[in-house]
């Protein structure tokens, strides 16, 4: 691991992997509930670490943001392109955008680091960076998502939400986005090549539709 200090590093949102390892045993997820917004509520087991030397190290956990964007009862799906920065979303269609959590999205209230309106500041921007959305009528709090598929999702950790937006005419800024549109999700459960937390999340949400039938 390089470990010499590198200029302008980005910095990222991170946790001890033994926080995880206790909010959510062996879950691949948790409901973002009360409870576990009180935990969150201790800022002591998070800091921000230079991205370069936390990707690969296995005793930390990188929050990342996940907004699963929604009109009506369809979910945005889009691809990224070969100029994609992250290397497992090349070409590959996902229903969450978002990303780190750098240090620019930090908040604080009574002197201290306050991580869930630092993550949600995290993904507004992430959001208005990458889509020109209409206004959002809602947000909703999903799940933690912690996959642990392969060394890429053992160092990451979802805070996934659901915004609503009240139009379904919705533009990309970046260059390497393009939006398949807005799909169902039993459309969404045949479509190949979708990332794998995505993947999950699909499955996810139809189990829970199923079981509120």
């Amino acid at each position: 691991m390089n470990k010499q200090p590198v200029k302008g590093a980005e910095h990222v949102l991170v946790c001890e992997k033994c926080w995880i390892q206790e909010v959510m045993g062996n879950d691949v997820f948790i409901p973002i509930s009360r409870k576990l917004l009180a935990n969150l509520a201790d800022p002591s087991p998070f800091w921000f670490g230079p991205r370069h030397l936390i990707e690969a190290d296995t005793k930390y956990v990188q929050l990342v943001s996940y907004v699963i964007i929604e009109h009506g009862s369809r979910i945005l799906c889009y691809q990224r392109g070969n100029d994609s920065l992250e290397q497992r979303l090349k070409n590959k269609l996902s229903i969450g955008l978002g990303g780190h959590i750098s240090l620019q999205d930090a908040r604080i209230t009574n002197g201290t680091l306050d991580v869930v309106k630092t993550i949600k500041a995290g993904a507004a921007r992430e959001v208005r960076e990458e889509l020109e959305v209409h206004k959002v009528v809602a947000r909703k709090k999903l799940v933690l998502l912690h996959s642990r598929l392969n060394t890429v999702d053992e160092v990451h950790c979802g805070f996934v939400e659901v915004w609503k937006i009240d139009s379904s005419q919705v533009g990309t800024k970046e260059k390497d986005l393009r939006t398949i549109g807005f799909k169902s999700l039993p459309e969404l459960a045949t479509m190949q090549g979708v990332e794998s937390w995505s993947t999950l999340l699909i499955q996810y949400l139809g189990n829970i539709n199923q079981n509120t039938r």
